[in-house]
């Protein structure tokens, strides 16, 4: 079959080609629809064109070349461009990589549907408008562990971590309009008909604001999305996400300073499938005797049916009590929006997060610098934190956020601070705090004061379950993957991440990380085009464009890279990191390491070197040239550098390349083999015995079962006693991370043909 008759979609003569159908799916070559039973799944054209060959192909190893001649004769795209297909083709048929029941991929061949397929010739009945994002009926619940059947077309959006009510509120509404426009521009339908509108949903648009001060053009955006916030605790009410809305206002053409007439406002929100939309004004005014600043602000609520109004509500106050007469305010539109069961349980929405705007504006700032990453940039947010938390000593969510950056700081080795108090000062505001919120705080104390992992999960699957748009906007998805991915629990990572990172409710920022976590998780697994892929993901997709946190994403895509035999562009991402003017200490030293594992030894000791000068306090700097060291053959120099990095390294310092560890315990381990070289038997013998000291401590701290950390400390136990004569078992398997597991089990038996320092069992006890 050459391309031209594929790319037709005609059969025999003029006829129409046939529908073909396989498992509980079919194809429309005339429309470009997949269906299952009378539901549409989205698919981009490319990917539904790839799943079209292969049915037209049943049973048969269609190979990547033969795919690429078919769908791009010109020639310009690689086989990623395959492999992102097929990604998209197996979400959309809902089945996992490892398991497929319908498309196989066989190694080093290509690929195969291996269903049964029929061919249907009559006429199908007129198809549905088709929804840019799927009806509430329709929508799965989001599971923990269970990838939705169907999700969204994959995008590429650039904007601000949105982790609460008014984040990304300042500076980036252009780039979230703007980019976002992508999404809704790939979806093939109309606006949906009234019908298909959901009486649940809700949309909050963007406020017109009249006042002569242009700093408070914040308000525009802010003022919705307080609303959003209060309204969003309604049981039973589903509130559309702000990058939602920019999305459709942006294809609607309405610049990003303008706020949408009501006859524009009611079509946005039928083309998000909303059935009803609320509009506003804020108008300031001066008092007629003391000059004193007051406003009034003005909402309406429509029927994005009819075009109808149902009610309004007004209230006015002066600057010292905005945030109050934004509670009021929307406590009065509550009372036309709430379901009749909320209506007469008696519920009303808890308190704002903050009564400070300053206060919140205090958070928002950090939220910039975080998102900036690297020392100066954690320690800016926390800095900002702890002011606005002076002004508003009630505020649960920067607490939240400021032990969140000070787990960030721990865990890559920007000191050691202990997230602990905050997370307890959060914890004792419980009672103030509405469901959703409440729930976020207790996981953070699960994780970070009980370190009960398992805790937190079930926390962050009870917000999945019941408040779905808000946790995946607050990056609960995120936090899950993350937390198995310290756990080493690379499976449930990827089964976490699969399933949510085209969520249309996931802020952009939070879809990058999700996408580096998969690239991680999927390196860690051996399926290196998977790695690559979602690591290009994920540095296309970060919200800026540069800093610390942006150079890391680029690190890790050079190490993904590297070991998918991508040579040539992985030293393009190392270069770029290191020639980076923004780059830090950590950023060079995972370039360092990259250079030398691609086999450039010079370029690694000139990175590391310059790393050191950057932050002479950095362990993994000394790591890594203590490792160049002894590879050279300079033991002594190697010893001292690797006992240094385990000095200066956090016990609970982790690498996103070597998988989480509790301190550097690979640099004390090799410090022992370096001055064992060194036929310095009793200094060796010493660091053997203050490593398996180190790492009962750690096991016996952590206390969890299958912990990737416990893991590793019970493996460099067994080799630091082998080490040392002593007979050892091998550690229990690793369980979803064959690739730390087989390596570290070979040198522990190693350790065990040739030990260094024989001692008496009893000795190490």
């Amino acid at each position: 079959m050459t391309s031209q008759q594929f790319d037709s979609g005609l059969g025999h003569g003029d006829r129409p080609a046939p529908r073909l159908a396989f498992g509980p799916f079919e194809l429309d070559p005339e429309t470009g629809v997949l269906r299952e039973g009378e539901r549409l799944i989205p698919l981009d054209a490319k990917p539904f064109d790839l799943l079209l060959y292969l049915a037209r192909h049943p049973g048969r190893v269609v190979g990547r070349p033969e795919l690429m001649a078919v769908l791009w004769p010109a020639g310009d795209v690689t086989e990623d461009a395959v492999v992102r297909c097929v990604v998209d083709i197996r979400r959309a048929l809902g089945e996992a990589t490892r398991r497929p029941r319908y498309l196989r991929t066989v190694p080093r061949k290509g690929y195969q549907l291996v269903a049964d397929v029929t061919e249907h010739e009559e006429t199908p009945p007129p198809a549905p408008a088709v929804l840019p994002f799927p009806a509430p009926a329709e929508t799965p619940r989001p599971q923990l562990v269970a990838p939705h059947p169907a999700a969204p077309p994959r995008r590429r959006l650039r904007s601000r971590r949105n982790v609460t009510r008014l984040a990304a509120l300042i500076g980036v509404a252009g780039t979230a309009v703007a980019l976002a426009v992508a999404l809704l521009l790939r979806m093939r339908s109309p606006a949906p008909l009234s019908a298909a509108l959901d009486p649940d949903a809700l949309v909050v648009m963007p406020v017109s604001v009249s006042e002569p001060r242009p700093e408070s053009g914040w308000l525009r955006q802010g003022l919705p999305e307080m609303i959003r916030s209060q309204l969003g605790q309604t049981p039973g009410l589903r509130v559309l996400p702000r990058h939602q809305v920019d999305a459709a206002l942006a294809e609607a053409g309405l610049a990003e300073d303008q706020s949408p007439s009501p006859t524009a406002a009611t079509a946005v929100a039928r083309r998000l499938g909303a059935r009803r939309v609320i509009t506003g004004s804020f108008v300031r005014i001066a008092g007629p005797a003391t000059g004193e600043d007051r406003f009034v602000i003005n909402a309406q609520l429509m029927d994005a049916s009819t075009g109808a109004g149902e009610a309004s509500a007004s209230v006015r106050g002066d600057q010292a009590r905005l945030l109050e007469a934004v509670d009021e305010l929307t406590l009065r539109l509550l009372h036309h929006l709430r379901p009749p069961d909320v209506a007469a349980a008696g519920w009303r929405p808890s308190r704002l997060t903050t009564g400070s705007v300053d206060a919140e504006r205090l958070y928002l700032r950090a939220l910039d610098q975080y998102a900036r990453g690297g020392r100066l940039g954690a320690e800016r947010a926390e800095a900002d934190l702890d002011q606005a938390l002076h002004l508003d000593p009630a505020f649960a969510q920067a607490y939240v956020k400021k032990a969140e950056v000070q787990q960030w700081r721990r865990r890559w080795g920007y000191g050691d601070p202990d997230p602990a108090p905050a997370v307890r000062a959060a914890a004792r505001l419980v009672k103030d705090l509405p469901d959703r919120e409440r729930l976020l705080v207790q996981s953070f104390e699960a994780l970070i004061v009980e370190r009960r992992a398992d805790h937190a999960l079930e926390h962050w699957n009870a917000l999945l379950q019941f408040y779905p748009a808000y946790a995946q906007e607050v990056g609960v998805p995120g936090l899950a993957a993350e937390t198995f991915q310290a756990l080493g629990r690379w499976d449930d990572a990827i089964m976490i991440g699969e399933a949510h990172v085209d969520a249309p409710s996931l802020a952009a920022g939070e879809r990058a990380q999700l996408c580096s976590v998969l690239a991680q998780a999927f390196r860690r697994k051996g399926e290196f085009e998977r790695a690559v892929h979602y690591a290009r993901q994920a540095v296309a997709a970060w919200p800026q464009r540069e800093g610390p946190r942006f150079l890391s994403q680029r690190a890790i895509l050079g190490r993904v890279a590297l070991e998918a035999g991508r040579r040539t562009e992985a030293l393009t991402e190392f270069r770029a990191v290191r020639d980076a003017p923004e780059a830090d200490v950590t950023n060079l030293t995972d370039a360092a390491w990259g250079f030398y594992m691609a086999g450039q030894p010079r370029e690694a000791a000139g990175v590391v070197t310059k790393a050191i000068t950057l932050d002479p306090n950095y362990g993994n700097a000394y790591h890594l040239r203590g490792w160049m060291e002894m590879a050279r053959g300079e033991d002594s120099d190697a010893a001292a550098d690797l006992e240094l990095a385990f000095e200066l390294t956090p016990h609970s310092f982790g690498s996103q390349h070597q998988g989480m560890v509790s301190g550097d315990l690979a640099a004390r381990y090799y410090a022992g083999v370096a001055a064992a070289k060194l036929g310095q038997k009793a200094r060796a013998a010493a660091v053997f015995r203050s490593l398996i000291a180190h790492c009962k401590e750690l096991i016996d701290f952590r206390r969890a079962d299958g912990d990737a950390a416990s893991w590793q400390a019970a493996s460099f136990r067994a080799r630091a006693q082998a080490r040392l004569g002593v007979a050892v078992s091998e550690p229990p398997r690793l369980q979803g991370d064959d690739t730390t597991y087989f390596v570290q089990t070979a040198r522990l038996h190693a350790a065990v043909s040739s030990p260094t320092c024989r001692m008496t069992p009893t000795s190490t006890r």
